[in-house]
């Protein structure tokens, strides 16, 4: 985006926390890790709600486009429920949640720091740039300023300038009330043969005649005003247009109205094509994370609700029945009692329609943990091919491999 969609560093969320770092970011949230406000020792990560695509921030505040905002209003919703689950049972998940806040428009999820937790397991998705999580020895150090002597100097020097100006102002200007001497009126000086001559007072009958006249000057107090004259007012008559001329304006109005309502329709049109790819990629994520936690934690019998009555592939098997793929995931599941999947990240691939039919071609990647009873443990990441068929409440499985 153009402007800074991250939250500036220092910011307080809900008076409780504050911002000290960006961790990383996927499509759909962004990582920050924050320190408690009251216990300046204790660190935690806090999780935005923030859509790539249809999101933007104006100060704090997260704004959604209107296309975007009831997938937006649902993931949150999706959001609170994760949370309220993950407090019923604390044991399912390896990062702590401590619940959420609601603020800004948009909602954040308060979870455990941990120095040996990788970004990856805080967020959904697979995050854009690699990051590293700090380690909690160096949070705790507080780093010493250093002295800048340059900087010191300079405001040393300011200060100078400042003060030999408001000296020089005050000395040159006024000093104790007594004007200086720069403003100190000039001398008149008279001619020397001026100065030699005395000057001698005005003589009575010349006093007299002054007053005299005075008396008899008499100033007319009625005085008639000039009438002002008033300019001719010139009309001007009023050209009507021609009915013959003005249809060639009409038309091109027209035309223009006519291009306009074309292009706010192509408009409407690309809003509504994304907003069905937004809320296509959101029930697709809702299914692969539903389904994920079903092979890991359920029987192979739940399991099959998942699968299409007609499957064309399951891993190494081709047209297989609902007995084949529960046998298979019966034998797994005895092989390796503890089962742990996580969806880092899909795409999908291609939609298409075949006999009236929508179907979606997704590629996943998955990280996976398997344990034995006999202490046997194996880890490691999967990437995987799925045929998803649209029903009216979600989706079938009807190819993986």
């Amino acid at each position: 985006m153009s402007e800074n969609k991250h939250l500036p560093l220092g910011t307080h969320i809900a008076n409780k926390y504050e911002i000290i770092d960006v961790l990383g970011e996927d499509d759909f949230e962004i990582l920050y890790l924050v320190r408690s406000i009251e216990r300046k020792t204790s660190f935690f990560v806090v999780k935005e709600l923030f859509l790539e695509t249809f999101s933007s921030r104006i100060e704090l505040s997260v704004y959604t486009k209107p296309e975007a905002v009831g997938v937006f209003n649902k993931r949150v919703k999706q959001i609170i429920e994760e949370l309220k689950a993950q407090k019923l049972n604390p044991k399912a998940s390896e990062i702590k949640n401590y619940g959420y806040e609601q603020e800004n428009g948009t909602i954040y999820t308060i979870m455990g720091f941990s120095s040996n937790a990788s970004v990856e397991k805080y967020l959904h998705f697979t995050p854009k740039e690699k990051t590293v999580l700090p380690e909690l020895n160096n949070l705790l150090k507080k780093k010493k300023k250093k002295f800048d002597f340059v900087s010191f100097l300079l405001i040393a020097l300011l200060l100078l300038t400042i003060l030999g100006a408001i000296f020089y102002v005050y000395k040159y200007i006024r000093h104790d009330g007594v004007e200086n001497e720069f403003i100190k009126p000039k001398e008149v000086v008279l001619k020397k043969h001026l100065q030699e001559k005395e000057i001698k007072p005005l003589e009575e009958p010349i006093v007299q005649q002054i007053s005299e006249v005075k008396e008899k000057t008499v100033v007319p107090q009625n005085i008639a005003k000039p009438v002002p004259i008033n300019k001719p007012v010139i009309t001007s008559k009023v050209v009507l247009e021609d009915n013959i001329t003005s249809i060639p304006k009409k038309i091109e109005e027209v035309k223009k109205i006519e291009v306009a309502k074309e292009e706010v329709t192509k408009e409407e049109l690309k809003i509504e094509k994304v907003k069905k790819e937004v809320k296509t990629r959101l029930l697709v994520k809702e299914f692969l994370d539903a389904y994920i936690d079903a092979i890991s934690h359920k029987s192979s019998t739940q399991t099959l609700a998942y699968y299409d009555a007609s499957v064309k592939r399951y891993f190494q098997f081709k047209n297989p029945t609902h007995k084949t793929i529960a046998s298979s995931q019966e034998k797994y599941n005895k092989k390796w009692q503890h089962r742990a999947f996580k969806m880092v990240d899909f795409e999908i691939v291609k939609q298409y329609s075949k006999n009236n039919q929508e179907y979606l071609l997704v590629k996943t990647l998955t990280n996976w943990t398997i344990k034995n009873t006999k202490g046997k443990k194996l880890s490691g990441e999967s990437r995987g091919t799925m045929t998803l068929k649209k029903i009216a409440d979600g989706f079938k499985i009807t190819s993986i491999k």
